[in-house]
């Protein structure tokens, strides 16, 4: 899922963010992209989140994967990796991408 929110005077570009928004759910975003200020919008952070119920490598890394295969397109990569590899690296590519945020969030 794709996210936004105002930058802050100042701020550096975030690497990772993780905010409780209940008692039970918590939000992590990554790989923000800064969106220019205009003369109808102040300066702003775009970012990829997904929100997950507990802060376990598990869950994160499910619903991060979640935000680009479903299940059956998930098993479909994996099984169709020798006529597909370039299909097959991204998936790669995302569940290490997952990792690293994993990394900086626990």
């Amino acid at each position: 899922m794709i996210g936004n929110r105002d930058k802050l005077p100042g701020e550096a570009t975030p690497d990772v963010e993780k905010q409780q928004i209940n008692a039970r759910k918590w939000q992590i975003r990554w790989n923000f992209k800064e969106i220019a200020a205009t003369d109808m919008m102040p300066a702003s952070w775009q970012y990829d989140y997904v929100d997950v119920d507990e802060l376990s490598k598990k869950n994160i890394k499910t619903a991060i994967i979640r935000t680009r295969y479903d299940h059956n397109d998930e098993l479909g990569v994996i099984n169709d990796q020798s006529v597909k590899p370039a299909a097959y690296q991204a998936y790669q590519d995302l569940r290490a991408e997952a990792d690293v945020v994993i990394g900086k969030v626990l």
